[in-house]
C-alpha cells in the first residue's frame, strides 16, 4: 500500500494541546473548536490547485450515530471549497485512539468504498483527517480512491 498517498501535511504537531482540543472536539463534542484553526487552514490550502477534490476521512455509521457528527467533515468545511463526501466508511472498529501503533499497523481489510467513482475519476483529491498517526487510515482511503481512478491522492491534517 506504500506510494498511494502522494503527501501528507499536517498544520500542528500533534502535543499533550493539540491532543486535549482534539479529544475535546471529539468525544465531549466541542465541534465548535475546530473554527478556531480556520484561518491557518486556510492559509496552507493557497497552493492547492482549485480542481482539487477535498474529502474528509468518513465515520462508520455507528461511531456517527454516537458523535453525532464527523470532525473530518467540520474541519474540510473550513477551507471554504466544495467538500465531496465520496467516501464511506463500511467498517465499524474500535476507536483508533484505544489502539497502539502496532495494532494501528496491523493489516485488515479496507474498510473503505468510493461511493461515486465518476466524480474521482481523473481528479486529484485531498484528504482531510484530524489526527496523522500512523497514516494507515490516510493510505487505506487513497488506496480505494486510486483504484477509482484518482490521478493523485494527498491529504491534510490538523496534526502529526
Amino acid at each position: 500500500m506504500a506510494g498511494v498517498l502522494q503527501q501528507n501535511r499536517s498544520l500542528y504537531v500533534y502535543n499533550d494541546f493539540l491532543k486535549e482540543v482534539i479529544s475535546k472536539i471529539k468525544y465531549r463534542g466541542d465541534a465548535e473548536l475546530v473554527k478556531g484553526f480556520y484561518p491557518v487552514m486556510r492559509s496552507k490550502l493557497k497552493g492547492i490547485s482549485g480542481d482539487t477534490i477535498l474529502v474528509p476521512i468518513p465515520l462508520s455509521n455507528e461511531r456517527h450515530y454516537e458523535r453525532r457528527f464527523n470532525q473530518a467533515d467540520i474541519i474540510a468545511r473550513g477551507f471554504n471549497r466544495d467538500v465531496h463526501n465520496l467516501l464511506e466508511r463500511n467498517a465499524h472498529e474500535e476507536k483508533q485512539s484505544k489502539k497502539n501503533r502496532l495494532e494501528r499497523m496491523k493489516k485488515k481489510d479496507n474498510p473503505f468504498i468510493v461511493i461515486d467513482n465518476n466524480s474521482i475519476r481523473g481528479h486529484s483529491v485531498l484528504l482531510i483527517d484530524d489526527v496523522y498517526t500512523t497514516g494507515s487510515t490516510l493510505r487505506y482511503a487513497a488506496k480505494v480512491l486510486i483504484e477509482a481512478g484518482a490521478i493523485s491522492v494527498s491529504s491534510i491534517t490538523l496534526g502529526r
